[in-house]
């Protein structure tokens, strides 16, 4: 009976530590930049522990719904030149075939045939760089407003592309000001609903979760295009997107992305009524946004 209760206990030691190493992993968090600055200014960002996103910009061809493989191996070839790379990559496919997946109003067979252009497109990546952790930008769709059973079961269409990538890699950009367009309580449940769904895939699949966030309001809300987010409203957000848990998982850090040296440039951009006061390459601007993603680390 003695050995049989040591017995016993070396199991459930056994057990526990298994569980807190699974939850130490858990808690071990990687946090991506891509927001277009000169290559010193993404030295210093990388040294100070936020790590460089490949990104491969996808073309599609004239037809309308398949992608340019010419280009994308080029590409490939080009950031990835070593066959064993294994870092992150995500392939942002922002075109026509990225419309159909995020509209709900297309037949079931013009889905099924861009859900499988995603899927070839997936593998034909994987057999010439099959160390990499790939995934595709704005996937799962994410729904500011409607975000009813229609949303979820639309969603679901996507569960072959989903399944077989590698890393998830969700948006949840904020086109909103809080306060004036939008309640602060609205755009944090828009960002919880949002992780909780792409957490979900996650669970589902076995999969990290990554999402791209933005210290800016999104260009589609020509009122504040662009704008910063104030810093304190930042915060709330960050807390909002690293605390939120979908049985038991949280997301495995963000990918903070933006176009800095493109929108300074860009003096004429309607969007842009003074850019003078935006100070896009501001470094003391990227360093207080990223001081409040570090402390969620």
């Amino acid at each position: 009976m003695k050995k049989l209760k040591q017995l016993l206990y070396l199991t459930l030691l056994i057990a526990s530590a298994n569980l807190f190493a699974q939850a130490g992993r858990q808690n071990v968090r990687k946090n991506f930049f891509d927001i277009g600055v000169d290559s010193a200014m993404s030295k210093k960002i990388e040294q100070y522990g936020f790590t460089p996103m490949p990104i491969i910009d996808v073309k599609t061809n004239t037809d309308g719904y398949t992608y340019d493989e010419k280009k994308l191996l080029e590409d490939l070839e080009k950031q990835f030149p070593d066959p064993n790379d294994s870092r992150y990559l995500t392939l942002d496919w922002e075109d026509h075939p990225f419309d159909v997946l995020y509209q709900n109003k297309n037949t079931a067979a013009l889905l099924d045939t861009v859900v499988q252009q995603y899927i070839k497109l997936f593998k034909l990546v994987k057999s010439k760089r099959p160390n990499l952790k790939v995934g595709f930008y704005g996937l799962p769709i994410k729904e500011y407003w409607k975000r009813d059973q229609s949303w979820r079961s639309h969603n679901n269409n996507l569960d072959p592309i989903l399944k077989i990538v590698d890393v998830i890699y969700p948006t949840v950009y904020i086109p909103y000001k809080e306060g004036v367009e939008a309640k602060m309580e609205d755009i944090l449940n828009f960002l919880k609903d949002n992780i909780e769904s792409a957490l979900m895939y996650g669970v589902k699949y076995n999969k990290p979760v990554y999402p791209y966030i933005w210290q800016r309001y999104h260009i589609a809300n020509k009122t504040v295009a662009l704008m910063p987010i104030p810093y304190s409203v930042f915060n709330k957000q960050m807390k909002v997107i690293y605390n939120t848990s979908y049985k038991g998982k949280k997301i495995n850090g963000t990918i903070l992305w933006s176009a800095e040296r493109y929108y300074f440039q860009q003096t004429q951009s309607k969007n842009v009524p003074d850019i003078s006061i935006y100070r896009f390459n501001d470094q003391n601007e990227i360093w207080r946004y990223l001081n409040i993603i570090k402390k969620y680390k």
